[in-house]
């Protein structure tokens, strides 16, 4: 077995880098046999040594996500700076990222500093939390962490 490691730029054939998108690869390989024409050992020599081609071939694709943009949160509730009259207000936010998704892990959800996750109910789209205590009257914060699988972050 043959591991090949492949790096790729990020660059097209003129040299530019390319933009966020889906991209396809193909990987050409050839199984090739070292000769050396004196001795005809299999073991490879720098002077005299020829290559021969010996017909074991594979072609592998695939596609390749290139994903330099951060999550969109779409919309929250209670809006920033919103007065409302209900001491337990669902607090919701949803959120998209066109190219890789959302690492539904990655999100975090605050409220007033206090990290609030394990009592939310999270999906790939949108994240809720009901307090099941009334908030105290007065200025509360929240906050949102969401990332995609290529580690770009939003907040």
């Amino acid at each position: 077995m043959v591991n090949i490691e492949t790096i790729w730029n990020g660059k097209n054939t003129d040299g530019i880098i390319v933009p966020d998108g889906i991209y396809t690869y193909m990987l050409n390989t050839s199984l090739v046999r070292i000769k050396n024409e004196k001795d005809n050992a299999k073991t490879p020599k720098p002077n005299n040594a020829i290559t021969k081609i010996i017909g074991i071939s594979s072609q592998k694709s695939g596609t390749i996500t290139i994903d330099n943009t951060s999550p969109q949160i779409t919309s929250v509730s209670p809006l920033d700076g919103s007065f409302i009259n209900n001491s337990k207000p669902t607090i919701f936010a949803s959120y998209t990222d066109n190219l890789s998704g959302i690492n539904t892990q990655s999100i975090k959800l605050f409220l007033d500093n206090n990290d609030i996750t394990a009592n939310a109910t999270i999906t790939s789209g949108q994240t809720q939390f009901a307090p099941t205590s009334s908030l105290t009257e007065g200025n509360h914060t929240t906050k949102i962490i969401v990332s995609d699988p290529a580690g770009n972050t939003t907040e």
